[in-house]
């Protein structure tokens, strides 16, 4: 009895290991997210061409086998990092509260071009390699821009479920939005006034674009436009 007793407590002196389990949802994704971001920093410092899938993961601290467990390939990780800036900037509002569409839109305009930490990154991929990259048949510029319409779209249509926009086309106006304000406004911060401030260079875009929001909407028989159903 006693030499058994001892047995027991002598295990359980040693050293008690943890048992690894599935990591949390909030773990994955902060490894995806330092996956993306590294990628984002190596392809517009070195080229997509140039980042070797190596140096992606040494960055983001994984290991090769990780990285392709969740990427087939670089194009695959490019387009998914391309679509993880503009989901990391939308996801933050609660349009339920909003007060103001000019408010609202300034806000999303001015996270996704200037307060970004990785607009400039993706501007500049975007320039360098949407030309000549595609992934799956798309071009890059067109599948970072087809998913910026498709999260843009449902902030429309939340605003005019809200009665703060008069009712049309949503990703119509996603689309209108995308090239008055987030392009040109883009362009403006990166080439024209680098050193502007996002109420500067956005808001007077984003006023003109809601006063004229009301006539342009009208234009068309209203119960033609698409809602939120």
């Amino acid at each position: 009895m006693a030499a058994n007793a001892y047995a027991i407590s002598a295990r359980s002196s040693g050293p008690i290991l943890k048992q690894r389990g599935r990591p949390s949802a909030a773990g994955v994704e902060t490894k995806n997210a330092a996956i993306r971001d590294a990628a984002l920093e190596l392809f517009a410092l070195k080229g997509f061409g140039g980042t070797s899938i190596v140096e992606i993961a040494k960055r983001a601290g994984v290991t090769r086998r990780t990285l392709y467990a969740r990427y087939p390939d670089k194009a695959a990780l490019l387009i998914d990092a391309v679509r993880g800036v503009i989901d990391q900037r939308l996801q933050i509002y609660d349009l339920e509260t909003a007060t103001s569409a000019e408010a609202a839109l300034l806000e999303i305009a001015a996270d996704i071009t200037v307060r970004s930490p990785s607009a400039p990154l993706l501007m500049r991929i975007l320039i360098a390699e949407g030309v000549n990259f595609s992934h799956e048949g798309e071009p890059l510029g067109r599948a970072g821009r087809d998913h910026l319409l498709s999260q843009l779209e449902l902030v429309f249509l939340a605003l005019m479920r809200r009665n703060l926009l008069p009712p049309a086309d949503a990703l119509e106006a996603a689309t209108l939005f995308t090239d008055m304000v987030i392009a040109s406004g883009m362009l403006s911060l990166l080439t024209f006034s680098p050193n502007g401030s996002a109420r500067d260079i956005l808001a007077p875009r984003v006023a003109f674009f809601c006063a004229g929001f009301g006539a342009w909407a009208n234009r068309a028989d209203p119960s033609a436009a698409r809602r939120d159903k």
